[in-house]
């Protein structure tokens, strides 16, 4: 009887949370709501954070919601979503539009949402929401003025300050903020312009180890263009003065200030991965700054690959902790850009030396019906994953959206038989496409897609387990606790940072199959093919159940 209520609970608790599906037609909904523009973000924990506008009859229009689903997939906030801004000193004033938006989470997995309304005074806010959906810094945020355009929040790792910028009167501006919201400068900076140029704004930054902060703002020398160059200051912890006698010019191509592009910060050396156009084409660099504002590879840093039989265009770089190895993707295209397909760069750190030769790597040619990446690069230890969606998408035609991991070593060989594995199959177009790295090998996409009349937000988990040898298997479960390789063969071993009591393995009847005590491998060998659970109890008291597939 025991057995049996045990089974009983397990399959309650199982299917109050099994929300991902496998069925990458349907997807998981993560609000029931029509929205615009989501973003997400994943937390330490696994979880995931969604942002997106909601449609509000006139003369609301638009409201700010957040969601957070838990790592199963599960909707924490209610079906809808929690409001952000409701009520307070100060009700949104939005227009028939919305408006771009920046999103962050600091160490604690609080969730950071800067942005400005559409209607009124145009004034910008950042939102601070906890994972039990506080508003931290309160209904009103934190206010950033009148006419506070793109507004962009930078939490700092080592501390719970963070850095906040804006666009106001032509300028970027810039300050530092406690965890109350609280000015710590004695007033926020501008960013003056250069020489030659008239208007400024923050583009990319990060916080460094003194707590100084390392600016990439874009120079114009108009306000109605988005044409811009990139240029680095650094900002004083305490005071919030320049530390540079004049900004460093990091690049003499074209790029983009209504563009978000992608930083690695590796200590207190901040890459930029950026396209920069010339006269005559576009081309993708790494670009490497120095703490003290200097660049060592030179101006615009190093080119993804030196060939021209190609136009680079959004480049993403991504790194593993401690490696020696940038990863760079961009999306090549033909001069009239008919055609499109995926490549990649590995470079060294140290030296910036291309190490896929001076062509890059295809991974998905350059033709009409190929695979193009979307989103942004991500690593799974030290192997590159990356999403794509079909060449020929055209924002309106349906698109598959589909995931790719690499080989470190030889990027040109597929792990996964065929390349990919479609993970948004519906047959519609998609948006606001966003890849995020979850828990242990799990990655979590999100989009925003109409299937039933309406945009709804949709995500989806995918593990890499099946496809990645022990040795590469990334554990970092919550609990520290994980079991591989799963599917299993043979032996099942479990990773625990605590002592392991007992081991019990039931089939899905419910039945006891085998019981352990004190041991951290299970011999799976003599098993039928099929599903298992395993529930481990270890010496503290702590129990997981891990549902386990033997091959």
């Amino acid at each position: 009887m025991k057995k049996s209520l045990f089974f009983l609970a397990l399959l309650a608790a199982v299917a109050s949370k099994a929300q991902w599906t496998n069925n990458y037609a349907v997807n998981t909904i993560a609000s029931d709501a029509s929205v615009l523009a989501s973003n997400s973000q994943t937390t330490s924990d696994g979880k995931t954070y969604l942002s997106y506008w909601v449609s509000k009859p006139a003369p609301e229009y638009f409201k700010l919601y957040v969601q957070l689903l838990d790592e199963n997939g599960n909707k924490l906030f209610g079906p809808t979503g929690m409001e952000v801004h409701a009520g307070g000193d100060f009700p949104l004033n939005m227009s028939s539009y919305t408006s771009i938006y920046n999103t962050a989470i600091d160490s604690n997995n609080n969730f950071y949402i800067a942005f400005m309304e559409t209607g009124g005074s145009q004034r910008g806010f950042v939102h601070k929401i906890s994972p039990a959906g506080t508003e931290l810094w309160g209904s009103d945020g934190l206010p950033l003025g009148n006419a506070a355009y793109f507004p962009k929040v930078f939490t700092d790792k080592n501390s719970s300050n963070v850095y906040v910028s804006s666009f106001q009167n032509g300028l970027g501006v810039l300050g530092k903020y406690d965890a109350s919201k609280t000015l710590l400068w004695p007033a926020t900076q501008t960013i003056p312009a250069p020489v030659s140029y008239n208007v400024t704004s923050l583009g990319e930054g990060a916080v460094l180890s003194d707590g100084s902060f390392l600016a990439l703002f874009h120079a114009k020398t108009a306000i109605t263009t988005s044409n811009s160059n990139f240029f680095a200051q650094k900002y004083n912890s305490t005071t919030g003065a320049p530390m540079l006698a004049a900004p460093t010019k990091i690049s003499d191509r074209t790029t983009f200030s209504n563009t978000n592009y992608t930083c690695v910060q590796d200590n207190d050396i901040l890459y930029l991965g950026y396209s920069g156009a010339n006269s005559s084409r576009t081309d993708s660099f790494l670009q490497k700054i120095a703490a003290d504002g200097t660049i060592p590879w030179g101006i615009n840093g190093v080119d993804f690959a030196t060939t021209n039989q190609y136009f680079e265009f959004n480049t993403s770089i991504a790194m593993n902790s401690g490696s020696n190895y940038i990863w760079a993707l961009s999306r090549l295209t033909s001069s009239g850009q008919g055609s499109i397909g995926s490549f990649v760069q590995k470079f060294d750190k140290n030296t910036g030396a291309r190490l896929l030769s001076d062509s890059a790597q295809e991974i998905y040619p350059v033709t009409p019906t190929s695979k193009q990446p979307t989103s942004t690069l991500k690593m799974l230890g030290e192997k590159p994953v990356f999403a794509t969606i079909d060449s020929n998408y055209n924002g309106a035609n349906a698109t598959t959206i589909s995931l790719t991991i690499l080989n470190e070593n030889t990027p040109s060989t597929f792990i996964i038989p065929g390349g990919s594995v479609g993970v948004g199959t519906s047959a519609f177009a998609k948006g606001n496409i966003y890849l995020n790295k979850g828990l242990n090998n799990q990655f979590i996409v999100t989009w925003t897609e109409n299937r039933t009349g309406i945009t709804s937000p949709y995500a989806q988990n995918y593990d890499f387990s099946s496809f990645l040898s022990t040795n590469d298997l990334v554990k970092n479960d919550k609990n520290d606790l994980s079991v591989y390789p799963n599917p299993v063969r043979s032996v099942l071993h479990i990773q625990s940072k605590e002592d392991i009591s007992s081991l019990t393995i039931y089939n899905t009847a419910g039945q006891l199959i085998n019981a352990s005590k004190e041991t951290r491998q299970l011999d799976f060998s003599s098993f039928e093919k099929g599903v298992y659970w395993v529930r481990i109890l270890d010496k503290k008291g702590n129990e997981s159940t891990k549902k386990v597939i033997k091959n």
